[in-house]
């Protein structure tokens, strides 16, 4: 849930919000996890400031006042979630404050078939030959922060240990455009299945029914017609190839194409031609295999949760989180180490 204020040009997905006496903090989040507002209100000018922002979640500590905060921004159009103090309390910045009571550097998180809940990410990097875990790093619940950690390893166990490896398997949280061109650039195959969304529902064109001429720059559309940019990047990220609106209009297959549109336009990120070489790998069976081998990392995971006991962190803060993540990394390699070393007892021969 995320949406846009024409006001204050605000992306919001969350708000979270400290309720004091007299005066209220506040502190807003966009879907990366950034911060995009921090801002201290009193309590009469509740109303009038949650009026001018977009909908979003509103989280906030369970405490007497809480309701009724709840029920007020609720009738402004918010998702207010009040949220008990004992799961709060560890993931706070620091020490008291009425900005770090806003500002918990866990993410609010939502899981399938699970309550949401404030959360943190473990990210291991594992050699998959024997399974050992060569680094670990915990890093607030959004993919961003994610992607980021992965590199992180990478480049820190590079430089550590001069190990660098050929091939990179993870999920889908890790193929965005930029981390994959940052593991081409360094040498190693991204065995990354991609976040792809440009596949339409409604039985209108995808893009991947569009060709893409590189001498040129340009799409071409099943009909041959040809779709041009500006040159543009949206968002940092995108660049949109539009058809003309002339072409489309006097095309037959315009209901199969853009219905309710006048014209088509297609977007291409600027990292497309890195995208597609992790089409092309994953259509071989390196691929494949590497998609088998990640049982062993997920096993991990499993380890940490279920025989660690690892489903939640006893330390405070971020820092807390990876320190806890850290041991129970070692614990695992321990493990593994008399697993590989250990060798049974010598057996006494009968007379």
């Amino acid at each position: 849930m995320a949406t846009t204020s024409k006001r204050n040009n605000l992306t919001l997905a969350s708000v979270g919000i400290d309720i004091g006496k007299d005066i209220f903090h506040f502190v807003g989040f966009d879907l990366d996890g950034k911060i995009v507002l921090r801002r201290k209100i009193k309590r009469p000018a509740l109303v009038s400031e949650f009026e001018k922002l977009p909908p979003c979640i509103v989280g906030m500590e369970a405490c007497l006042s809480a309701h009724f905060v709840s029920r007020t921004v609720r009738k402004l159009g918010h998702e207010p979630r009040i949220i008990p103090a004992i799961y709060v309390k560890p993931f706070l910045k620091g020490q008291k404050n009425d900005y770090n009571d806003a500002d918990p550097q866990a993410t609010w998180a939502a899981y399938r078939r699970r309550r949401s809940i404030f959360a943190y990410h473990a990210n291991y990097l594992i050699d998959h030959k024997f399974g050992v875990i060569v680094d670990a790093e915990g890093n607030r619940a959004n993919r961003v922060a994610e992607n980021q950690a992965a590199l992180n390893m990478v480049e820190r166990v590079a430089d550590r240990f001069a190990l660098k490896p050929k091939r990179l398997a993870a999920d889908t949280a890790y193929g965005s455009a930029a981390t994959l061109k940052r593991l081409v650039e360094q040498g190693i195959e991204p065995h990354i299945p991609l976040i792809d969304k440009s596949q339409r529902s409604d039985d209108t064109f995808s893009r991947s029914d569009f060709t893409y001429d590189q001498p040129r720059d340009l799409y071409l559309c099943p009909s041959g017609k040809e779709l041009k940019t500006t040159g543009r990047v949206h968002d940092g990220r995108t660049r949109l190839y539009r058809a003309g609106k002339s072409d489309c209009e006097t095309c037959a297959l315009k209901l199969r194409c853009c219905p309710n549109t006048p014209h088509r336009r297609v977007p291409r990120d600027i990292d497309e031609e890195v995208r597609d070489k992790v089409r092309a790998l994953a259509k071989t069976p390196a691929f494949q295999h590497s998609r088998d081998e990640r049982k062993k990392v997920e096993m991990a995971f499993a380890h940490m949760k279920r025989i660690f006991k690892l489903n939640r962190f006893r330390l405070r803060g971020l820092d807390g989180a990876r320190d806890e993540i850290l041991l129970t990394a070692t614990a695992q390699n321990l493990k593994k180490l008399v697993k590989y070393l250990s060798r049974p007892p010598p057996t006494l021969k009968r007379a």
